[in-house]
């Protein structure tokens, strides 16, 4: 089945390790989107306290922008 549907999609180059190899890691893609977001982007800690206030100036003068040119 897996080789009919790569063949279907046009993709006959591709070797069967490879083809079999990326049918079998699709039940982990959510275990990897969960370590992704919970280790790379749902990060709460900041290194620097004054660039964190110089980047929160620069975020609240840029709001401040929009909302006059809107």
């Amino acid at each position: 089945m897996v080789d009919n549907l790569f063949d279907w999609m046009g993709y006959h180059e591709i070797p069967h390790f490879f083809r079999y190899a990326i049918i079998g890691a699709i039940p982990f893609y959510p275990l990897w989107a969960c370590f992704f977001i919970y280790c790379c982007v749902h990060n709460d800690e900041y290194e620097d306290e004054e660039e964190e206030s110089q980047f929160k100036e620069r975020a609240k003068k840029a709001h401040q922008r929009t909302l006059k040119r809107l």
